[in-house]
């Protein structure tokens, strides 16, 4: 999960250097998640049971 002061740098195409991005490969889940797969972006219709995430223990 990004945070949004990382939006710009993780979107920059003219960064070749990778170095930079490291720290952000790295999982910063503060809460669980709930990801459940939908059908469509328009009806949002779940298409099989959801999984949860749970936070990362740091």
């Amino acid at each position: 999960m990004l945070k949004p002061e990382d939006f710009d740098m993780w979107l920059d195409p003219h960064l070749t250097n990778t170095d930079p991005l490291q720290h952000l490969l790295k999982t910063s889940i503060r809460e669980p998640l709930l990801v459940e797969p939908i059908k469509s972006p328009a009806n949002l219709e779940k298409a099989e049971e959801g999984e949860r995430i749970e936070a990362d223990v740091a």
